[in-house]
Order: structure tokens, then sequence, then C-alpha cells
């Protein structure tokens, strides 16, 4: 896997023995971990070493355009003069200043600053590195996550599971967190009654809290009972336009079915919407619609694991795949988009990443309505379609010139042929999810 995983604390060694401390909190969601400093050499040729109070700073939830600082403190446990010559960070994220002033005493310590601005959006991480005249260099492992500012009077929707126990989901929790049957529809909810959906600490210990997990089971593909996974309709008040957004986590081992479906919005039923593969609907019937995220494995497409589409169900369209390219965004020519791999998003493993799709209906009868998704903040798909609005219909099961969006497919779905062992997972595995929001403002950019 070629995606950048982040840094792993783990591999982050020191010349010699490091000396403990114990792991402090700042707030919330923002920690200081372990000492990675040195025990030092005060025998033989005197020589400075350097020593952090901490091998791994974790600043938590940070919102764009907001900041966060922490102190750290350098010392030099060794039994010369350290004279620094470098002391820097690389990733624009994280900046640092100190009051060092370019040398410490043995003996002696300083005060490191670090300020954490996310320049992005998801997980940011970075080194911060320090080296002197006859000192081997440290580094302290830097993390944080970049968030989204926009207001919450801007949401119709939004569930982080902060305010839930650990442990199983409860549909009740559930029905409440996603107003679930507030509207006139009423399907199933699938998930909690399985034993499939608990509440459980971030995996990525990323400074997020509490986070949504899913079980796949092994052997099983689609919904059964067996299977897991989730689905379920979160409703809200009708809108021509909205942005949903969400965060995903895929663990570093995790195995990609040949149909891996997610989360997105709609209009009216998953019924109302769904046409045929490979059939044009017909205008008449079509009187819904959704624009399902969905990943790939490399034998649907050849494009590789974890490639990234929207499957629309619309009036006009045949079923395909809307193809993420972080390159051309707009490309529509699908026959040629399938095999060009340039630019194409592959959804990294072992690191959160925050989806947001816009949808806006369009003028009755014009395709000026818009599908977009960005991935956390970078535009990869843009497009315009035409979704229901249409009077030239008047025979359709339901008016669709006043359809609107009013809803999220909640779906977490190996499939769809259920039976293919290529949807069906060798061991059990799990996917996470946080932070639900659906706004009629942006909310990642």
């Amino acid at each position: 896997d070629r995606q950048y995983t982040g840094v792993n604390t783990n591999s982050v060694r020191s010349l010699s023995p490091s000396l403990t401390a114990p792991t402090l909190t700042i707030g919330d969601n923002r920690s200081i971990g372990n000492n990675g400093g040195s025990t030092g050499n005060n025998s033989g040729t005197p020589e400075p070493v350097i020593s952090f109070s901490t091998s791994n700073v974790n600043f938590g939830r940070i919102s764009m355009g907001a900041s966060a600082d922490i102190s750290i403190t350098l010392t030099n446990i060794g039994n010369a003069p350290l004279v620094i010559t470098n002391i820097s960070t690389a990733e624009v994220s994280f900046t640092q200043t100190n009051n060092c002033n370019g040398f410490v005493p043995s003996g002696q310590n300083c005060a490191v600053n670090i300020t954490f601005s996310p320049a992005g959006l998801g997980n940011r991480s970075d080194l911060l590195s320090v080296s002197g005249d006859g000192a081997a260099t440290r580094i302290v492992s830097l993390q944080g996550v970049g968030d989204s500012a926009i207001l919450s009077q801007n949401h119709v929707l939004n569930v982080d599971f902060e305010d839930l126990a650990l442990g199983a989901y409860s549909e009740s929790d559930l029905r409440s967190d996603f107003n679930v049957h507030t509207l006139q529809y009423r399907d199933a909810v699938h998930g909690p009654d399985h034993s499939s959906v608990d509440i459980v600490a971030d995996p990525a210990n990323s400074g997020r809290g509490k986070v949504m997990r899913v079980i796949h089971r092994k052997g099983f593909g689609g919904e059964s009972l067996q299977a897991g996974g989730f689905r379920w309709r979160a409703d809200f008040p009708a809108a021509e336009e909205y942005y949903f957004a969400y965060d995903l986590y895929v663990p570093a081992d995790w195995w990609q079915p040949l149909q891996f479906k997610l989360p997105a919005l709609i209009s009216g039923s998953l019924q109302e919407a769904t046409h045929q593969a490979g059939v044009t609907p017909e205008p008449e019937t079509i009187v819904a619609f959704n624009a399902r995220l969905q990943l790939w494995s490399n034998d649907a497409y050849g494009r590789g694991d974890r490639s990234l589409s929207s499957i629309v169900y619309d009036k006009t369209s045949v079923q395909s795949a809307r193809w993420a390219n972080t390159v051309e965004p707009t490309s529509l020519d699908f026959s040629v988009a399938r095999d060009n791999i340039a630019g194409q998003y592959i959804l990294p493993r072992g690191q959160w990443v925050k989806i947001e799709q816009r949808v806006k209906m369009n003028t009755p009868n014009v395709a000026d309505g818009k599908l977009q998704i960005w991935m956390n903040g970078e535009l990869v798909y843009d497009w315009d379609h035409m979704w229901l609005a249409d009077i030239n219909h008047p025979g359709n099961l339901v008016s669709n010139a006043d359809k609107l969006i009013n809803g999220v497919w909640m779906y977490s779905f190996y499939g769809g042929n259920t039976k293919d062992p290529r949807n069906q997972p060798p061991n059990d595995q799990y996917q996470y999810y946080d932070n639900f929001i659906v706004s009629n403002s942006p909310i990642t950019h």
C-alpha cells in the first residue's frame, strides 16, 4: 500500500535507553505521551545528550482557522554543553518557538512551544527534529486533526457519538441521533438488531474520542444476520441543496471487498430510486434518487483496491461509476475515465479521512443540478446532473417536480452480489465512522 498512513510512534527510537514520565492530558482530547529522552554518557569523552519530556504530542481535534499550543521541555542530560544546530518542523500545520537561545548547559533545560494550526482537514502529522554539535538528533512525533469550523446552527444533522456510553449502539439511541422515521419513510433499521454496531474509542488514537464501529463478519456478504454491516435512513427537512460529510477509518490490514457501499444523500426511499444496472431508466417511473458512494476492489475495474466512485441512481442515467479524480474531477466520459487511472482517488488505510458530498437539485427540465465530492477538503468529483425536477412526465408514481433532498441512506454493505466470494471477507473486520454532518453550507472547504 503506497498511501501515507501517518507517523508510527513505535518506530521513533532513541539512540540510548529512554527515561520514563507519566502521560499528561491537555484539555479534553490533547495529550503528551511518555518521555523519549536518553540517559546520556557520563564517562569517557564529554558529550551533550538531547532529551525531551515526551516523544509524542497529540493535539486532538482543532477547528480550521484556530490553533493550539503545547509546551515541552528539552533537557541536556549529557556531560558537556549542547550547542543546538537545528530545531525545526516540516509540515506547515506545525510550528515551533523556543527559549533555548541555541545553547543548553549540561544538566539544564529550556522550553519548546509547539503550535498546531491545521492547514487542511483530517489527520496531520509531523516530526519536531532537534540536533546539536556532538549530539545525536532527537525527534518528537506531532499529531493533530484539522476539523470543520462550520457553526452548528447550519447543521440539520450532527452526530459525533461523544455523549454515548461505550458498548453496543442501541437502536433507541440510533433512532434519536439520526431522526429515524420522523418522515413518512419506514425503511428497516439494520445493525443494532444484529449486534453489528458499537460505540468504541478511536482506534487510531487521533484525539477524536468516541466513534462508531461496524463489523462485517467472516465469510458473509450483504446484510444478513451473519453478515453484519448496517442500513437505515436518516431523516431531515427537505431542501433543494445539502452538504453531507462524515469521517471514515479502515484499519491498515483492512480487506477490500469487490463492492463496498457507503452512506450518501437521498431523496425518497432506496426502492423508489433503484433501477437495474445497465438499463436506462424510464423517467416516468423514477421518483427518487440516491448518489451512493462506493469503494471497489481491483477485480472490479483494474483500478486498484479502494478506488472511489459515486454510483448515481437518477432519472436520466444508466448506473455507472462516476470516478473520483484529483486531476480531472469534471471528467464525464466514463468509458474513457474507466481506464484512466491518472489522478484517481484511492482511499488510504490506517488513517481517518473526511468525505463530503454536495447535491443540488436542478431547475425543472434543465440539467443544472450538482453532484460534488471532496476528500479531506480536496475536490475529486464535480459535474452537473438532472436529478428529479421534471414537469414533462405527469404520470410519475409521485410528482417529482417538487421532490427534494430529505435524507441520508446510511449504508455499510458488501455487495452487489452477496454470494460472490469476493464480497465475503476472509476474517471478521471493522470499519469506523465519526462526525456525520448534514448542512446547508460547505463543511470541509
